[in-house]
């Protein structure tokens, strides 16, 4: 038995049961289990895939089991979807393969006759596959939407309500493939070619981004990028174009004082100091000390010496920095529906989970506009596609800080594949 499969199994079964982030365990597990490189691959593949395939495999278990999926024990959904993620999503991978190793999996089960359950289901799902069949010819409109994109059907009505059926159907589509890695070159110690040629040389295909020079992206995802070459030089940082371009909004320049609020792991800090050629100085801030400390430690690698930071609650602004800030960035904590592509847990958001949000980034708005001297300009982002996390929240803010006014109009960057995420920015004025 491949120990890669029977690990995802279990660690699908150990997510769900304490409702960890997906990330967390695969660190630990890969850390313990002393796998190969290539089945630390298949791995890593098998729990995010099945993270982000979750509704569409539940669907294809429903079909061809008279149980519905969630009605089986955790082990044997667990077992059911990796193996029909494997038969649906990996073309390298024998389906022979799959079904031993996916009944012998089965049999550790404490569900009686799971091997059984398990290889009916798989043959019958090859069946149907083989001969064409439609397994969605009973769904309709949003439903249908749902379980082909896997993505809940409140999220597609929210976009649909916000942005229109096209676009909604482009945002869908978006999350379907998997993000390219996005690096930010960091120009106090090389530039992008040269960075671009070591990159070439290790094997990796690196280009520089097609709307930003500074920016480098690597086909499909690595993973840890402190694995690449130059991380450990400092050479670079990971920081998404859309990220970069609310950054360079706030046009920090050299000599400026700047706050980043919610600012860990701190890409922004970074991007914002490169802007402002390591001159000034940047108030970075987190929630939490253990937060805090990644600026710090990216700080150092970088050899970004205009940052300092602190431990505290964003809506609560500091009493010696009110009113003299040149530049404040509010990058507040959101429902993350911009970034389905880079981080499948977030898929599985309800959508009472995200009704408080707004709130609070209203509260961490209105903290950051008090440090803002007069004449000064402030930043407020989101990494999420939501009319209420966004456009409402900045209009709420207008309409109750008069001495305040948009520079521009609001923008919204609908995710690109191999491009961008999905991305909100308002750039804000204090004119008196």
């Amino acid at each position: 038995m491949n120990p890669a499969r029977l690990l995802a199994v279990r660690s699908l079964v150990s997510i769900r049961k304490s409702a960890r982030y997906a990330n967390l365990e695969l660190d630990a597990q890969i850390k313990k289990a002393n796998l190969s490189e290539r089945d630390t691959a298949l791995f890593t593949a098998l729990v995010y895939g099945v993270i982000e395939r979750e509704i569409t495999l539940d669907f294809y278990i429903s079909s061809f089991c008279n149980r519905k999926g969630r009605s089986l024990s955790p082990f044997l959904r667990a077992t059911l979807q990796c193996a029909l993620y494997q038969l649906c999503y990996m073309d390298n991978v024998p389906a022979r393969a799959v079904l031993y190793e996916s009944a012998e999996i089965a049999k550790l089960s404490e569900q009686t006759a799971g091997a059984k359950l398990v290889t009916a289901v798989l043959h019958a799902f090859l069946r149907a596959k083989e001969n064409d069949t439609d397994l969605f010819l009973s769904l309709s409109g949003t439903e249908k939407k749902s379980v082909h994109y896997s993505i809940p059907q409140w999220m597609i009505r929210l976009w649909k309500d916000g942005y229109g059926e096209e676009q909604t159907d482009e945002i869908c589509q978006s999350f379907q493939t998997p993000a390219d890695t996005c690096l930010h070159v960091n120009a106090l110690k090389c530039d992008a070619d040269t960075l671009c040629r070591q990159f070439r040389e290790a094997g990796l295909n690196a280009d520089i981004h097609p709307a930003d020079e500074h920016l480098i992206l690597l086909s499909g995802s690595h993973g840890d990028v402190r694995r690449l070459p130059g991380y450990d030089e400092g050479l670079f940082f990971a920081q998404d174009y859309s990220s970069a371009r609310a950054a360079k909004a706030l046009n920090a320049v050299p000599g400026t004082r700047v706050a980043d609020i919610c600012a860990a792991p701190g890409g922004k800090s970074f991007s914002l100091a490169l802007s402002m050629q390591n001159l000034g100085v940047i108030y970075s801030s987190d929630l939490h000390a253990s937060r805090v400390r990644l600026i710090d430690n990216g700080a150092k690698r970088l050899g970004i010496n205009i940052i300092q930071t602190c431990t505290r609650d964003a809506r609560e602004s500091p009493k010696e920095l009110i009113g003299t800030l040149d530049r404040v960035l509010c990058d507040v904590p959101c429902s993350g529906l911009g970034i389905l592509a880079k981080k499948p847990d977030l898929r599985h958001k309800t959508e009472e989970e995200i009704r408080s949000l707004p709130k609070i980034q209203r509260e961490i708005l209105s903290g950051g506009a008090l440090l803002l001297a007069r004449g000064g300009r402030l930043v407020y982002s989101t990494c999420t596609l939501n009319p209420q996390e966004n456009e409402h929240v900045v209009n709420d803010f207008l309409n109750d800080n008069s001495d305040f006014t948009l520079v521009e109009p609001p923008t919204t960057l609908f995710p690109k594949v191999g491009e961008w995420d999905g991305f909100f920015f308002a750039v804000l004025e204090k004119t008196r």
